[in-house]
């Protein structure tokens, strides 16, 4: 759940590969899709940001904060 009371439902992946969120509103409306790059583990969901930790090539965990950035 987001901020906003979304529900991502995150697909079935490898860890070497993007995640793909599908995002419902509260009435269960799909609002969208939301790709996140590999090899992380989103913590929290803003508004407009996704934050989580990610690992390097040389897995050296870093924390990353990544926009969202709304079509209508």
């Amino acid at each position: 759940m987001d901020d906003e009371g979304n529900l991502w439902v995150g697909e079935y992946r490898l860890q070497t590969e993007d995640q793909s969120w599908a995002v419902f509103d509260s009435n269960g409306r799909f609002l969208g899709v939301v790709d996140t790059p590999p090899n992380g583990l989103v913590n929290h969901i803003g508004s407009d940001f996704v934050l989580g930790v990610w690992q390097d090539e040389l897995e050296v965990e870093q924390v990353r904060m990544y926009r969202i950035i709304k079509v209508r």
